[in-house]
């Protein structure tokens, strides 16, 4: 059930919920009733010595506390007090008047409900004319002018109970501060995908030693044999 303060932002700011506690790891709920209020402010002196002021809240206030039951139905146990102004006193102190209405209603969910039966039925009778003359029989219609006004204001309220279902609430280990706390029976901190590892920065090492190049001997030149004398041979 929502319900909530419409005065400002026209949008509900309150959750209640019947026959539900919280318990380790839930959201907590509140089981406090829900509160309406439309309406103004206005100063007024109310047992404050003159010239003392303050400031009372006018309009319709409804104040509702809701019984689920296993069927789709709510019951819910309405509290009205309406507030308006009926006047002023002396030195323009403002009367103001107060109706309060309690009424229980059993409605289904998701459906819309007409709350009617509050009415306001206002009469004005006033007098204007020139002091003494207006008084006159027979004179009062040509020296004053009256006025007689009624006024009926019938009170509508629309009610739809919606049941709040909230989502699954997945534990998690959460650690804050600094130190190395080890592995925890809880399970991860954390679950999802891992980051893919980032590359390292090398650090430079020594340097290499160079070494001499060693160098082969030249190779010596091949020495060849010497030609061998050929026998000559004379003719006769």
């Amino acid at each position: 059930i929502v319900a909530g303060t419409f005065a400002t932002g026209g949008f509900p700011d309150v959750a209640i919920t019947n026959d539900v506690s919280g318990a380790a790891g839930d959201i907590t709920v509140v089981l406090s009733p829900a509160s309406l209020f439309t309406g103004g402010v206005a100063p007024g002196a109310l047992q404050q010595p003159y010239p003392g002021s303050e400031y009372v809240d006018l309009g319709v206030k409804i104040k509702a506390t809701p019984t689920l039951h296993p069927n789709s139905e709510v019951t819910l146990q309405l509290e009205f007090e309406i507030r308006a102004l009926a006047g002023s006193a002396v030195n323009g102190i403002p009367i103001l008047s107060n109706r309060t209405l309690s009424q229980t209603v059993r409605v289904k969910e998701n459906e819309p409900t007409l709350i009617t039966g509050m009415t306001d039925t206002e009469e004005t009778r006033s007098i204007a004319g020139l002091p003494g003359f207006a008084e006159v029989p027979g004179l009062r219609y040509a020296f004053s002018s009256k006025n007689h006004a009624f006024q009926d204001t019938e009170l509508l309220i629309v009610v739809t109970p919606r049941r709040l279902r909230l989502a699954d609430h997945l534990t998690r280990t959460i650690y804050a501060g600094r130190g190395d706390v080890g592995r925890s029976a809880a399970g991860p901190a954390f679950r999802g995908t891992p980051a893919p590892p980032q590359p390292q920065p090398q650090q430079p090492g020594p340097p290499l030693q160079q070494r001499p190049l060693q160098q082969e001997p030249p190779q010596q030149p091949q020495q060849q044999p010497p030609p061998q004398p050929q026998p000559q041979h004379q003719q006769p």
